[in-house]
């Protein structure tokens, strides 16, 4: 036996390794979505329908004929009085409401992005 036989290196020299942080959700936190749909109305400010996103859903691509098909009459009645010969608003809204939350919150979040939009936009008028 030679002398580099002996020798307990085995030419991997040890590194400590980062412990890795995962984010793990809380277990009954609930989405954002599901926590307008369920506070009355009242209580959510500006802000709470500002932070609702909803990326891209199996809802986003439908058109607003299709969208009709799927909620009251009474319903689009609303929608159209809150958004005359605005159909993308119209379609907007029809959408969130597929994705949970009742007419006039659904409204309500329309209405919420129509002003940031116009609010950026005018910002960059000036």
């Amino acid at each position: 036996m030679t002398k580099a036989d002996d020798c307990p290196f085995d030419g991997v020299v040890p590194v400590s390794r980062r412990k890795q942080h995962v984010a793990t959700p809380k277990p009954n936190s609930e989405s954002t979505l599901d926590r307008i749909c369920n506070t009355p109305g009242i209580s959510l400010s500006f802000g709470d329908f500002a932070k609702l996103k909803s990326g891209r859903d199996s809802f986003s691509g439908m058109k607003l004929p299709q969208l009709q098909d799927a909620v009251s009459v009474m319903d689009q009645r609303s929608i159209v009085e809150a958004f005359p010969q605005v159909e993308s608003a119209q379609a907007s809204c029809l959408r969130w409401m597929m994705r949970g939350l009742d007419c006039q919150k659904a409204i309500r979040k329309v209405q919420t992005d129509l002003e940031i939009s116009d609010r950026a936009t005018a910002k960059w008028k000036k």
